[in-house]
């Protein structure tokens, strides 16, 4: 009894930190411009049990317009926190080179959230299966 004890609480712990970034793509499809590309994606964990995680990641737009107005969708999307465009440049074909950095609250990429919102749920089958 002790041993399966053991187990079920290790199990707990491993399904109470695992995560799921599904639901995070599903937003980033959802609301980025047809003129915005990214190039780069990278994301970190916080320490914490209710730590926030830390997305960063590179690309490429047609335009400061274009950047201005992504700008604009990510600040819409409660669920996406602080977004900060940054070191802006052009290339030498005229688009702009960006860096973006932002927050994601715990509770999106919460694995047993997921589970509890079908809507979540059926997001991120979908995205696994292409």
């Amino acid at each position: 009894m002790q041993t399966l004890d053991k187990r079920l609480k290790s199990s707990q712990e491993i399904l109470d930190k695992h995560i799921v970034v599904s639901p995070l793509f599903a937003i980033l499809g959802d609301i980025t411009m047809k003129t915005v590309r990214y190039t780069e994606f990278s994301y970190e964990l916080g320490t914490d049990k209710d730590a926030k995680i830390i997305v960063k990641m590179s690309g490429e737009a047609v335009g400061y317009k274009s950047i201005a107005l992504q700008s604009d969708l990510f600040t819409k999307e409660k669920r996406l926190i602080d977004p900060v465009f940054s070191n802006l440049e052009l290339d030498n074909n005229g688009n702009v080179i960006f860096e973006l950095e932002f927050s994601v609250a715990p509770e999106l990429v919460n694995y047993k959230e997921m589970l509890k919102n079908p809507a979540v749920s059926q997001l991120s089958g979908k995205i696994n299966m292409n």
